[in-house]
This record gives structure tokens, sequence and C-alpha cells, in this order.
């Protein structure tokens, strides 16, 4: 990021609270300017938005029918 830019970056993360292959969560997280903005849950099967951008894309992405995330 420089003074005159933006910065925008995912994690992409699997969580596996105990052995059971049944209960490994897939997560995305979203940040813009170092702010988590949403974030993907296998567990809730969507996004989630934390900021006023995050829940417009948020939104945009959980009624995309196509989005090959929802499918995890």
């Amino acid at each position: 990021k420089d003074q005159q830019g933006y910065f925008m970056f995912s994690d992409f993360l699997c969580y596996l609270p105990s052995r059971n292959p049944k209960e490994v969560q897939y997560l995305i997280d979203w940040y813009f300017n170092m702010e988590l903005t949403m974030q993907y849950n296998s567990s809730v099967g969507g996004w989630t938005g934390f900021t006023p951008a995050g829940l417009i894309t948020a939104a945009k992405f959980n009624a995309d029918k196509h989005d090959v995330v929802q499918g995890i």
C-alpha cells in the first residue's frame, strides 16, 4: 500500500476443530485497506459482510448462483 493506492488481500483457511472430517470449515477472509470487510464460512454457507461495502459485496456474492464457493 502506498499513499495514493488501495490495498486488498484475502486469506484462505481450513479450520479443523477436531479429527472429524465433517467438522472442517473453509474460511475466506477478505480485507480492504487492512480492514476485514467480509468473510465466507462454509458452516454458514455464505458470505457475511462487516463493513458497509462488505455488506453490499457479500449480498451480491450470496445472490450469485454460479459462485463456485457456495458449493463447498
